[in-house]
């Protein structure tokens, strides 16, 4: 299986800010993206922050973790990374080499569990 978009359109890179959403061009995908909209965002980038942590504590940019996250299932064989510039590209591939533990796994897992419960309560019962 080829993974498509593991940072989430750039939300899960850390960079991305409620003020850096609102300041998105009228022309750019993510104004009509429900994850980006003001309460998904601000649930998003909670679990940002929540597993940001484990990036600091390996002394590795933000932007790896969710590749590493996604390369670590057994059947995924790629993962489709959107980069701009040679630094970004140099910053994803590094993300190969990572395998995570048992404990930052749990704590991905519990963010994403927290987001799945703050997006139900609202209008995101849909998702």
């Amino acid at each position: 299986m080829v993974c498509y978009n593991p940072m989430a359109k750039g939300l899960l890179t850390g960079g991305f800010t409620p003020e850096r959403a609102a300041s998105l061009p009228d022309n750019d995908h993510r104004r009509r993206d429900p994850d980006f909209q003001p309460s998904w965002l601000e649930v998003n980038l909670r679990a940002v922050e929540r597993v940001a942590p484990i990036a600091e504590a390996m002394d590795r940019p933000l932007e790896q973790l969710p590749i590493a996250w996604t390369l670590r299932r057994p059947e995924v064989t790629s993962a489709i990374v959107g980069v701009r510039n040679r630094r970004h590209a140099e910053q994803a591939a590094g993300a190969g080499d990572w395998a995570l533990t048992e404990e930052e796994l749990a704590v991905i897992d519990r963010a994403l569990d927290e987001r799945r419960v703050a997006l139900e309560g609202g209008s995101a019962s849909q998702r």
